[in-house]
C-alpha cells in the first residue's frame, strides 16, 4: 500500500537507460544463473500476484528462471532482512510495499531501510478507499468530515493492525482534518470487513481489493478513492479532489529493491527491462485486476519515493503517539 505526494493513477515511465561503457561487461553477462526474487508477504496476496508476474516476465526477457521465494513475518521484516543481507549481486532481489516505510516509523530494524538497499524501480500504486458502514447516515466525504468533527471519538475506525500501513494512514487522516475515532485494530484487512458490514465499527480506510466487491454489493458505502482518476469498477465513487479536499492523499505501492552495493550496471539493466514489461498489455491488465497502476522511472524516483514516506510517517508515529506492544 503507497502514500503519495500526489494522486496519479496514470502510467508514468522513464526514459530508455543507456548502460556507461563501464558497465556493459557486467551488465552482458548477467544473469548466468536463477534470480530469486523474495516476498516478504503470503503467498497470493497483492505483493505476490505482482512479483509473479514481474518474474515471468523478466525470466523471458533474461533468459533464467526468477523464482519467487515468500519470507513473511514481522510485517515483512523477516523477508526484508533475509534479502537486505544477501551477496549483493544481483541474484537476490526484494519486493517491498508500502509497509516497508512504515515500519523505521515503529521498530528498531535489523538493517537499514534507505542506506541497505539499491533502489530498481516502483512497480505500480493503487488507491484506498474511504469505506463506511450503511447503517452511517454519511452520504458524502465532506459529510464524514463534518460528522467526524461534530462528535470526536463517536465513530470507530477498523485497522489491519496496530502500527500497520492502514492504521498510520487513518492516524494521518485525523491529524490533518482535526478528527478524532476510535481505533480497533484487527488481524488483517479480511477480519475488518465483517465488522464493518454489520455496523460495529464505522470506517475502514481500505486498499480497494478488500472493498470494492462488497460496495458493489450494496453491504457497504464507498465515499471516496484516493488517487486522481475513479476506480473503474466504482464509477460512482469520486475522488477526493473531486470530494474538494486535496490536503490528503492515500495509495499503495510495491517496488523492487536489492542489496546495497548491487553493481549499478545490473540495477540500470532491471530497471530498463521492468520499464519494458509494465508497458505491456497483458501485464497492465494484471496488474489493474489487483487495482494497481503501473508506474515504472528511475532508481532515484523509487528513492525519493521511499524517503519521503518514511520521513511522513516518522511525523505522524511522534504526533500521534503510535506504539506497539
Amino acid at each position: 500500500m503507497r502514500i503519495l505526494i500526489y494522486f496519479f493513477s496514470i502510467v508514468i515511465f522513464s526514459a530508455p537507460i543507456v548502460l556507461p561503457a563501464n558497465g556493459q561487461d557486467v551488465a552482458s553477462s548477467y544473469p548466468a544463473k536463477p534470480i530469486k526474487i523474495i516476498v516478504p508477504f503470503a503467498v497470493g496476496g497483492g505483493s505476490d500476484i505482482i512479483a509473479r508476474v514481474i518474474g515471468k516476465e523478466l525470466s523471458q526477457k533474461l533468459g533464467q528462471p526468477v523464482v519467487i521465494e515468500n519470507r513473511t513475518g514481522a510485517g515483512g521484516s523477516v523477508g526484508s532482512n533475509l534479502a537486505l543481507k544477501s551477496a549483493p549481486d544481483g541474484y537476490t532481489l526484494l519486493l517491498i510495499s508500502s509497509s516497508f516505510s512504515v515500519n523505521p516509523a515503529l521498530y528498531k530494524l535489523p538493517f537499514d531501510h534507505i542506506n541497505d538497499i539499491s533502489p530498481i524501480v516502483e512497480l505500480g500504486h493503487g488507491p484506498m478507499i474511504v469505506t463506511v458502514a450503511n447503517n452511517l447516515p454519511i452520504r458524502s466525504f465532506k459529510e464524514l468530515i463534518s460528522f467526524t468533527k461534530a462528535n470526536p471519538d463517536k465513530l470507530a475506525f477498523g485497522t489491519s493492525g496496530q502500527g500497520g500501513l492502514v492504521h498510520f494512514t487513518t492516524e494521518a487522516f485525523m491529524l490533518e482534518t482535526n478528527t478524532r475515532m476510535i481505533h480497533i485494530p484487527y488481524k488483517g484487512s479480511a477480519d475488518v470487513v465483517p465488522d464493518l458490514i454489520s455496523g460495529r465499527i464505522q470506517l475502514f480506510l481500505a486498499d480497494a481489493g478488500s472493498v470494492v466487491r462488497h460496495i458493489n454489493a450494496g453491504n457497504l458505502r464507498g465515499l471516496a478513492v484516493s488517487t486522481k482518476q475513479r476506480v473503474q469498477e466504482l464509477p460512482e465513487v469520486p475522488t477526493l479532489i473531486e470530494s474538494g479536499f486535496t490536503a490528503f492523499d492515500m495509495a499503495v505501492w510495491q517496488g523492487l529493491v536489492a542489496p546495497k552495493a548491487t553493481p549499478d550496471a545490473i540495477i540500470q539493466k532491471l530497471n530498463f527491462l521492468i520499464n519494458e514489461i509494465i508497458r505491456q498489455e497483458d501485464v497492465i491488465k494484471a496488474f489493474k485486476a489487483q487495482y494497481y497502476n503501473p508506474v515504472g522511472g528511475k532508481p532515484q524516483d523509487f528513492l525519493n519515493v521511499i524517503k519521503s514516506d518514511s520521513d511522513r510517517w516518522i511525523a505522524v508515529s511522534k504526533k500521534a503517539n503510535i506504539k506497539v506492544d
